[in-house]
Formats: C-alpha cells, sequence, structure tokens
C-alpha cells in the first residue's frame, strides 16, 4: 500500500507543532524545567537527605506516602516566590510525605 495515497490527518492538540521537515515537537518539553535546575530547587526546598530519598522511590511508594499531596502543593504555591515560607511547610511535613511530595514534583516537572 503507497503511505503518499492514504495520508492520515490527526487532530491538532495544544502544545503541538508540526515542523516543515513533518517532525512534531512539542511545546510543553521546549517549557519543562532544567533537570539541573529542578534538582538545584528540590535540594533547596526539601534538603539533599530527602531529595536523594525521593529518587529512590518508586511511584507506587509515593503514592502510598503521599496523604494529602494535593493539599501539600496548594500550600507550596500559595506560598509562591516565598521560599523560606515554602520551607517552613516542608519542614512541618514527615519525612515520609516530604520525599513523596519531592517525588510527586520531580515526575510532574
Amino acid at each position: 500500500m503507497d503511505d503518499a495515497k492514504f495520508p492520515v490527518k490527526f487532530p491538532q492538540k495544544a502544545g503541538v507543532k508540526p515542523e516543515p521537515d513533518g517532525k512534531v515537537t512539542s511545546a510543553v518539553t521546549s517549557e519543562k524545567v532544567s533537570k539541573s535546575r529542578l534538582e538545584h530547587e528540590l535540594a533547596f526546598l526539601f534538603g539533599a537527605e530527602i531529595l536523594q530519598g525521593s529518587k529512590g522511590m518508586s511511584i507506587g511508594e509515593m503514592f502510598l506516602q503521599a496523604e494529602h499531596i494535593d493539599e501539600s502543593v496548594n500550600r507550596l504555591q500559595a506560598q509562591a516566590g516565598k521560599p523560606e515560607a515554602q520551607r517552613a511547610i516542608v519542614k512541618g511535613m514527615s519525612d515520609g510525605s516530604a520525599m513523596a511530595l519531592c517525588k510527586w514534583i520531580s515526575e510532574a516537572l
């Protein structure tokens, strides 16, 4: 079967842009935080020990440890631009919950 006779048209999704050569790139990928910057920010927010612990945590463990992850994310977002206030929120968490939140943020970004 000749593919040229049967072109497939896919619906256009937000953040997806076809290139002139036919390849598709995602604008979302270009907006992601660089890995080194993210690690630096997570180390500042959670501390090196929590960050290291979160790296060894599986996604399943993350969900078992994170009782109120959505609430924690909302509290951190409410303090955007106030790193010391965010650190105070994290310090008030158990190590397991902090690791799960750290893992969640690293996976989400």
